[in-house]
């Protein structure tokens, strides 16, 4: 194969051996859906509400794409989803768009208006874009109920993410580290953040029970699960 093709090789390589770590660790997880997640099974929900993320970075446009990063994730979960476009602006207008305020309340309104079994909270802990590529993040998400208020489903994500487009360690002395550092600059920029997010959100509802909308559902319970936190994932 051509040298040109090598980062090619590297990235799929890379990718390749990600989805079979992350296969086998979950094998190896005693956990079951059913037992991390019970109420998931008992209460059934099949309307799930998404309010923005709760943000304790202060970072707008990574609040925004995480966000809407989510409704296709548990649409293919087998839920019906709010769009979070809708949902936003009505929240906006009924005064209920700071989700901090109902993250331990009672959720009644939110059932009230829009009938939903559950609301999904994300809280942003920490994301940070090394110059290396090399990401460093932390996710919370927590499914409660509004006719229980219990949490239904919860994963807390802590980890790295090596978004390199070249490896270190290649010949080529200071030049080549420096270009290989402006690649994995320009390598990030070109990808974007949505990939990225979109691995961390995949990962986040990889356990979740599946859905009413899916030929599965209710029978995925002895299936194995990692655990609801997870302080040291590399993706």
């Amino acid at each position: 194969m051509p040298r040109l093709h090598r980062p090619i090789r590297l990235a799929l390589t890379a990718l390749l051996g990600a989805l079979l770590t992350l296969s086998s660790c979950r094998s190896m997880y005693p956990h079951k859906r059913a037992q991390l997640y019970p109420r998931m099974y008992a209460e059934s929900p099949k309307t799930i509400l998404l309010v923005p993320p709760i943000d304790r970075i202060g970072w707008p446009d990574l609040r925004d794409q995480l966000y809407a990063g989510l409704a296709p994730i548990l649409t293919n979960r087998g839920y019906y989803v709010y769009a979070p476009s809708f949902t936003s602006e009505y929240l906006r207008d009924k005064s209920l768009l700071r989700a901090e305020e109902y993250l331990g309340k009672d959720l009644e309104p939110f059932r009230k208006i829009f009938g939903t079994d559950a609301v999904l909270f994300t809280v942003i802990h920490q994301w940070d874009q090394h110059l290396n590529a090399e990401l460093e993040f932390e996710v919370q998400y927590i499914l409660r109920s509004t006719k229980s208020n219990e949490i239904l489903y919860t994963r807390e994500l802590k980890g790295r993410m090596d978004r390199r487009v070249l490896a270190e360690g290649e010949d080529g002395g200071f030049f080549g580290w420096l270009f290989r550092l402006f690649v994995n600059a320009v390598g990030v920029g070109l990808k974007g953040r949505r990939s990225a997010i979109d691995q961390v959100n995949n990962e986040a509802f990889s356990d979740l029970p599946l859905g009413p909308y899916l030929p599965k559902y209710g029978t995925d319970g002895s299936t194995g699960a990692a655990p609801s936190r997870i302080p040291d994932l590399k993706l």
